[in-house]
């Protein structure tokens, strides 16, 4: 063994599975697929209708992260802003839910969803064309 090596030019190496949680090096390539996998990019919200998106993490995601991104101008909030919902519970009001298995992120809404105006806080319900959900899901 050599301590401290010195590489030049573009040494390569191989590319472990997404699932590996070994000591062995990680390449560009293991963390762009690390950053990657489970991410949906921004998906349509339906209502009342189970949707599903394949993820390639190898097993059950044990994090699911939700949230909104608003495309047209709603409630306050302006194009591009991002409200985080992976913890988001309205008695009474629209309720998402999502459920992973081992290839699949499945998600639907119930309704709407109510969140504080974006500046008079005033309780109001979202116009769900407005926005787009994007989900991430990963391992630890």
């Amino acid at each position: 063994k050599k301590a401290s090596p010195a590489f030049t030019g573009a040494p390569t190496a191989p590319t472990p599975a997404v699932t590996d949680n070994s000591t062995k090096l990680a390449t560009t390539a293991y963390v762009k697929n690390l950053l990657t996998d489970g991410d949906f990019g921004d998906l349509s919200i339906p209502n009342d209708s189970i949707q599903g998106k394949d993820h390639s993490l190898g097993a059950v995601p044990n994090r699911i992260a939700a949230h909104l991104v608003c495309v047209t101008t709603d409630n306050g909030y302006a194009v591009g802003d991002i409200v985080d919902i992976t913890h988001y519970h309205s008695s009474g009001y629209g309720m998402l839910v999502v459920h992973a298995d081992a290839t699949s992120v499945k998600y639907v809404l119930n309704g709407t969803i109510v969140l504080p105006h974006k500046t008079t806080r005033a309780i109001t319900g979202l116009t769900m064309a407005n926005w787009n959900l994007r989900l991430k899901a990963w391992r630890d």
